[in-house]
C-alpha cells in the first residue's frame, strides 16, 4: 500500500471526504483503483446525496480513517 497522509481532524468535526480528496491523499491512485478497493472490501461503500446514478458520493473521515487502520492491520498479519 503507498504511503498515506492522515485525514486532518478538525475537533471531533464530521468531515465528508470525496473522491478527488483521496486521489490527492494517495488513498486510491484512480477510480478503477477506488472500485477494486470497495469491492475486495478494503474501503466500505460511499454515501449518495441522492438516488440517480450520477449523485455525488462521499465518506465520512473517520470511516475511511477505521478501512486504513483495518488495511494495516491487514498487512502486518501477513
Amino acid at each position: 500500500m503507498t504511503r498515506v497522509t492522515p485525514i486532518p481532524r478538525i475537533a471531533d468535526q464530521k468531515i465528508k471526504v470525496r473522491y478527488a480528496d483521496l486521489l490527492r491523499l494517495g488513498i486510491v491512485g484512480s477510480r478503477f483503483d477506488l472500485m477494486t478497493k470497495i469491492k475486495q472490501g478494503r474501503i466500505r461503500k460511499p454515501h449518495k446525496d441522492g438516488d440517480d446514478w450520477r449523485s455525488p458520493a462521499w465518506w465520512w473521515a473517520h470511516e475511511i480513517d477505521e478501512d486504513l487502520a483495518a488495511e494495516l492491520e491487514r498487512t502486518a498479519a501477513e
